[in-house]
Formats: C-alpha cells, sequence, structure tokens
C-alpha cells in the first residue's frame, strides 16, 4: 500500500505545481472540483470549486470531454455559482482521472482582466465592504430610534394629535431609512438570498418610489400590471436588484430624458423559445418588461453586455457590473433574459421568471399587544442601545432578563446563574466571539436552548440550514412587537415540543 500512497502523492503534487494549468471536472455536473496552482493564477481568484463550464455545444461537451486524450480545442465559458460569467477560455480535453472526473487543460485565456478592470474590481469590492459595515451600523441605529418611538407610540401618555403626527413621521423616516440600508446591503452582497414566493407586480410597485428618486424628473417612468400577474419563487430583495440595475442603465441611456416603462404580465413559453435557450424549460412564466427610450445598441455591444466589467462608457463613469448582475440573479432564479434593441430605437430587457401558484408567504406581522411570560431570557448585544431597548421591551412583557455585551460574558453569567435559560438572544457580529459561536458553547453548557439571532445583516453561517432545522433570526431594524412576538413563539414552540415528547 505505501507504494501506491506514494504514487499518488507524486501526482499530487505534479497536478499542483505543474505549469500547465489544469481543472478536475465532474462529467456528470460539469462543475470544477479542483484547480492547481497555474488555473488558480489565469483565472485570477483562489476559490474556483463548483465553478460551472458550459459551452454554445450544450449537452455535447460532456460527450467532447468523456473522449480520453481529446486534443481538440473546444471555446468555453466558465460561470460563477450565481450564474454570472467568470471568463471564456479555450480548453482541451487532457485525459480521464476517474469513473466522474476529467483532467481540463486551459489553453488560452480571452477573459484576464485588464489592469484598469481589476484596480476598478478591487475598489467596488472595498466600496462594497465600506458599504455593508455602515448599512449594519445603521441598522443598529433605526433599531434604537424606531423601537423607542413605537414604545411612545403605545404609550396612554401619548394624548395628543401633534405627538401622535410627530412620532409617526419619525417612524416613516425610519421606514426610509431602512430601505436605503437595504439597497447598501444589496450592494455590498452582505444581505444573502432568501427565496420565496413572491408577488412580483407588489415588488414593481413597491421599488417604483425608489426608481423615481433614481431617474430624475426629466424621465417619465410609466408601470403597466396586468391584473392576473402571477407569483414567482424569488429573492424580493434581489428582484429590486434587477428593476435598479435595469433603471440605472435606461437613466443612462436617457441623458436628455425620455420614458422609462415596467411592465408585467403571464406568458406561456413553447418549446420553441426552450430550444433556444437551453436554462429555460416550457411553461408557465411571469414576464418582466422593462423598455426606455434611449440611444440603444449595435449588434456587438448587444452581444456582449451581461459580460462583467464590460461597459461603453467613459472611464471611472461605470463598473460593467450592472447587467451582469442582473444576469446573474435572473439565472439563479432558473429564468432568462432577452435584449431586443438598435441604435437609435431605445432597449428593451424581457425577464422571464418561472411562475408558481403555491400561496405568497407572508411576513410575520406581530399585534399590537403581544402575551408575555414569565420565562428567563439572556441576551446578548454588543451595542449598547440595541441591547438597553431590547432589555426593556422584553422586561415590560415580564421577562426576566440576563443581559451581556459579549459572548465570554454571557457564558461567565449563565455559569454562575443557577436557574433555568429558556432562550439566547444573540446578535451575530461581535467582538472576541461572534453569535453563531456563542450558541454552540452554550448549547454545550445549557443542552437544548433554543437560539434567536440578531443582526444587521444576514450572516453566510446562517446559510447552511433551511427547512423545519433553519436558525431563527430577526433582520435589524425590528419594532419591539416584533420582537415579543417571536420571542413568544420559540418559547411556545419548545414548550410544544416538549410536550410532543413527553406524549411520546
Amino acid at each position: 500500500m505505501a507504494p501506491a500512497r506514494k504514487a499518488s502523492k507524486k501526482q499530487d503534487i505534479f497536478f499542483e505545481k505543474t505549469p500547465v494549468a489544469l481543472l478536475a471536472v465532474s462529467l456528470g455536473s460539469l462543475r470544477i472540483q479542483s484547480a492547481n496552482q497555474a488555473a488558480r493564477g489565469v483565472l485570477g481568484r483562489e476559490n474556483i470549486e463548483g465553478l460551472l463550464i458550459t459551452s454554445s455545444l450544450g449537452l455535447r461537451l460532456q460527450e467532447i470531454l468523456a473522449r480520453d486524450s481529446s486534443r481538440a480545442s473546444h471555446s468555453c465559458k466558465i460561470l460563477d455559482v450565481d450564474g454570472t460569467l467568470v471568463c471564456e477560455v479555450e480548453m482541451i480535453s487532457h485525459q480521464t482521472a476517474g469513473a466522474d472526473t476529467v483532467l481540463v487543460a486551459i489553453q488560452n485565456f480571452a477573459g484576464r482582466m485588464r489592469p484598469e478592470q481589476l484596480r476598478q474590481s478591487q475598489r467596488m469590492e472595498a466600496m462594497g465592504m465600506l458599504a455593508g459595515g455602515i448599512a449594519h451600523d445603521f441598522n443598529n441605529l433605526l433599531t434604537i430610534i424606531a423601537g423607542y418611538s413605537q414604545m411612545l407610540q403605545s404609550s396612554v401618555q401619548m394624548k395628543t394629535e401633534r405627538d401622535k403626527t410627530a412620532l409617526e413621521q419619525v417612524l416613516k423616516a425610519c421606514e426610509r431609512a431602512a430601505d436605503l440600508t437595504a439597497q447598501l446591503l444589496a450592494f455590498s452582497r452582505r444581505q444573502n438570498a432568501q427565496p420565496k414566493v413572491i408577488e412580483v407586480a407588489a415588488v414593481v410597485n413597491q421599488t417604483v418610489g425608489m426608481l423615481r428618486r433614481l431617474i430624475g424628473e426629466d424621465i417619465d417612468l410609466r408601470i403597466h400590471n396586468a391584473s392576473d400577474v402571477g407569483r414567482t419563487y424569488a429573492d424580493s430583495g434581489q428582484l429590486q436588484q434587477i428593476l435598479l440595475n435595469l433603471a440605472i442603465n435606461a437613466r443612462d441611456a436617457m441623458p436628455e430624458g425620455g420614458v422609462l416603462t415596467i411592465e408585467t404580465s403571464n406568458v406561456e413559453l413553447n418549446e420553441d423559445y426552450s430550444g433556444q435557450h437551453l436554462r429555460v424549460k416550457p411553461g408557465d412564466y411571469v414576464l418582466l418588461r422593462v423598455s426606455d427610450t434611449g440611444a440603444g445598441m449595435d449588434e456587438m455591444t448587444r452581444k456582449r453586455v451581461f459580460e462583467p466589467f464590460f461597459t461603453t462608457k467613459p472611464q471611472g463613469k461605470g463598473t460593467g457590473l450592472g447587467l451582469s448582475t442582473v444576469y446573474g440573479i435572473v439565472s439563479q432564479c432558473n429564468g432568462s433574459i432577452d435584449i431586443y434593441t438598435a441604435p437609435g430605437h431605445g432597449a428593451t430587457f424581457e425577464i422571464y421568471l418561472p411562475r408558481v401558484h403555491d400561496a405568497p408567504m407572508e411576513e410575520l406581522h406581530s399585534p399590537r399587544r403581544v402575551r408575555g411570560g414569565r420565562e428567563t431570557l439572556m441576551l446578548v448585544e454588543d451595542e449598547e442601545g440595541v441591547r438597553k431597548l431590547a432589555r426593556a421591551v422584553l422586561e415590560r412583557a415580564g421577562y426576566r432578563v440576563l443581559v451581556a455585551a459579549s459572548g465570554p460574558e454571557a457564558l461567565e453569567t449563565a455559569q454562575h446563574y443557577t436557574g433555568s435559560i429558556d432562550l439566547l438572544i444573540t446578535d451575530m457580529v461581535m467582538p472576541r466571539m461572534n453569535g453563531r459561536e456563542l450558541a454552540r458553547r452554550f448549547e454545550g453548557e445549557r443542552p437544548g436552548t433554543p437560539v434567536l439571532y440578531m443582526s444587521g445583516y444576514l450572516e453566510t453561517s446562517l446559510e447552511t440550514a433551511t427547512g423545519k432545522d433553519a436558525p431563527e433570526f430577526m433582520q435589524k431594524p425590528f419594532a419591539p412587537f416584533d420582537l415579543t412576538a417571536r420571542v413568544r413563539q420559540i418559547l411556545d414552540s419548545k414548550k410544544g415540543n416538549n410536550g410532543a415528547a413527553r406524549a411520546m
């Protein structure tokens, strides 16, 4: 066995160190399993595993790669996990490396970033990190402002209409600020996709206010929703991002003003259409059509418009990422996007999203008065203002609240507290110890304690669980009534589960 292991180790070293850019690709899925040092350098990124290889040859590509030692060159595209284009390459199938694996050599690389594109990408990444950090901190402030305002609103001391109106205006301003932070989170990609059944027309109507501010007064925005527009399974924030990006593109194409039209309707796509779009199956779809009366595009521009970093705008005026982001989101929704344009005749983007017949998933709307309780809660939040607000809200509802400003402090408090702790409420992003690690340590000390996470943005560590095992989470900013309703819901659910367990 030792010689075999030694030979395998030598093969691994050869694969990693050879100057030829090599990819190990799954024949079943056409996804990259691993890449050597040369391939990572050529593609300009470390994380390549999971990327998809595709080409205009469609399913024939699998047959071509399966031919051992084939030396024919083939133009292929490498797509990111969200469907966006990473680069175009010329590939040669080299040899099979297992029952479902083939080694592929990259011959020519057509997608290397130019120096100015690399600087632009790095600048965008830095801006995204800054935007995400600002939005996270701002959501903490909005939680405090909106929380205390709603507590005052429900107070018996608010008797005059002038005071009530003043508080209503404060809360409306908080809602507008929350919309802005949601846009910042979408830009920074710190807001993870939360697909659910949504009303497409409703999302369009909710976005109209932002679109009007975005495009300016010299552009006439027209909305036409069919009376029976169906539903789709998607992330509403990402659908808004599609609308915003297309609106920006249209605005820039109409510097002297014009008309931007957004339409929604139901359509049925047949075999002919799906034959031209391999990702799309025949069936029922919701059509989202966005049209402008701008300058339009020539055929060469139209073919490249969804490529990352491709832009016709002067240097420093465009990122070349807006339409590629739209393409990626549509692909992630298993949809399709077409563009119809010509110089001087504007542009029309037609987006087809699979129509579902399930009922839309309702958001949790807590009543104005929520039943409290006498349970003991552990509240962990590093932002002092949010910590004080949450404690006041929960204690007003009758709960005993143990508070901590960090994970280590929470663990120490729990060790010295002899009574039961019925729920752990923790922020996700904290110094010294994040919420997920705290929950893991807390489970070791007090098994079975349910956890409610809070954050100004969704952490990637929450992505892994779904369905009944998905962690409980509250997005900041949240209302005091939402907090007490969610706490009561979790505690009652725990009691119900314990009762079911005893019955068994």
